[in-house]
């Protein structure tokens, strides 16, 4: 999907309904990244960008270049360890040389990453959930769910 900003207030209140039932310091964190953003970031008009599940073997998230300010993972399933890959890409995820990989392996588990300054992506954002850090068999059932917060680059 092309990257459609919005205004950081409009932004700021869906993020703000998207952590509602996760814990708190997902919440916690990203009115942290809020807090900067307002004051050292100039206010960044941003997308948030969620994704039902990381089982298909492509997700796109931004295809155009963009910067990621904030991400967060939901694994689901079970036990079953699962990888979620970014890759700088409009279209194809890569299973050994993603640009950043995530592991989580409990049920339920939260992760909530953050770049105050925006992480680059030349091309776009390309996620998959794979069972291996440098395999390309998907997770499935046990992959994360979650959203992005990306804007400008």
């Amino acid at each position: 999907m092309a990257i459609s900003v919005q205004d950081g207030v409009l932004a700021w209140r869906r993020i703000s309904n998207s952590v509602l039932n996760l814990a708190p310091f997902v919440s916690f964190i990203f009115t942290a990244l809020k807090t900067w953003l307002a004051q050292h970031g100039g206010n960044p008009d941003l997308q948030i960008v969620p994704f039902a599940s990381l089982s298909d073997s492509e997700t796109v998230i931004a295809d155009a270049a963009c910067k990621l300010y904030g991400l967060v993972l939901v694994k689901q399933g079970a036990a079953t360890a699962t990888f979620s890959k970014l890759t700088d890409s409009a279209s194809a995820s890569s299973d050994a040389s993603s640009e950043l990989r995530f592991w989580s392996n409990a049920v339920g588990q939260e992760q909530a990453f953050v770049w105050p300054t925006g992480l680059n992506f030349a091309n776009g954002i390309t996620m998959q959930g794979n069972t291996t850090a440098n395999g390309g068999t998907t997770s499935g059932a046990d992959a994360c769910l979650g959203f992005c917060v990306i804007g400008r680059p």
